[in-house]
């Protein structure tokens, strides 16, 4: 895979600015995510997000009424095969609020990583 090497089976949580990355073609990182969701679609990789990346990466599209992009994303996040999307239950806001306390993450930062911990 060129820049990115994962092992066989590996498991990666994603958080929403590669989906904005990807997507929306403004960033250096573009051709390495389009190679990584390659590798998602294959089998090859196993991604994780939370539903909170979906809320996040609809804000400005939303705003702008750009249901181009609005559909993208509906689209690449909901009908991934490799791809899991987990919901922010009440014990992923509870271990968010807790890491929140210990590291002073910002609460959205905290709900990815304690859902990202649970995913394993």
């Amino acid at each position: 895979m060129g820049a990115l090497t994962f092992s066989p089976g590996a498991r990666l949580y994603l958080d929403s600015n590669l989906f904005i990355y990807a997507l929306e073609a403004r960033s250096r990182f573009t051709a390495a995510l389009t190679e990584l969701f390659s590798e998602v679609d294959a089998g090859r990789v196993q991604a994780v997000t939370s539903e909170l990346a979906l809320a996040e990466v609809m804000v400005k599209p939303l705003k702008f009424g750009d249901t181009r992009i609005i559909a993208a994303y509906r689209e690449f996040l909901q009908t991934r095969a490799h791809f899991e999307i987990r919901s922010v239950d009440r014990g992923t806001l509870l271990d968010a609020a807790h890491l929140r306390g210990q590291l002073n993450l910002r609460f959205p930062d905290a709900i990815h990583a304690a859902t990202a911990i649970r995913a394993q």
